[in-house]
């Protein structure tokens, strides 16, 4: 049992799949660390929460959506973004729920490791409704639009994402 993040990462080279995952690390720097190993488009933190068994949230994610799973070595799954943030949030809090965060103890953070950045923006994957292409970008925390980066149409956004929760647009 480890207290640390699940997350939904999402990138522009695996178009239609999310990532889903987890780290005792802070996920900003967890897609940093994935975008280092090759791949074309950086990965984009879509969505993450902070859970007291990261392993068990995890597991019973991927369980819940094993259908939809490409492979089974990978974390990749063919689902929207909003319907893996909808799961990781109801298997967050049942896993909260019944396991309880441990008491903090005091402990010193190393001086070789920086604090994460705070969070600015959010990743979202969409359809663009002019063009037909799929795309990924990055908006602020309170956008209810995205743009296209192929024609510039302004899309609605279905869900806006608010730090580590989601309200219906």
């Amino acid at each position: 049992m480890a207290v640390g993040y699940v997350y939904v990462l999402l990138n522009q080279s695996y178009e239609g799949l999310v990532k889903i995952g987890k780290s005792t690390r802070h996920p900003d720097r967890r897609a940093q660390e994935l975008s280092g190993t090759g791949v074309l488009h950086p990965y984009l933190v879509a969505y993450y929460q902070e859970v007291s068994d990261c392993d068990l949230a995890e597991r019973l994610i991927h369980e819940e959506l094993k259908e939809s799973r490409r492979s089974a070595n990978r974390e990749f799954f063919k689902v929207s973004s909003t319907e893996a943030i909808g799961v990781l949030q109801r298997i967050v809090e049942q896993v909260n729920s019944q396991i309880p965060f441990p008491l903090p103890q005091l402990a010193k953070v190393p001086e070789n490791e920086p604090p994460p950045p705070p969070p600015r923006l959010y990743a979202v994957s969409f359809s663009c409704v002019s063009c037909g292409n799929y795309g990924s970008n990055t908006v602020e925390p309170s956008a209810t639009t995205v743009r296209c980066p192929s024609c510039q149409h302004e899309n609605a956004l279905g869900v806006t994402l608010v730090r580590n929760q989601t309200q219906d647009a």
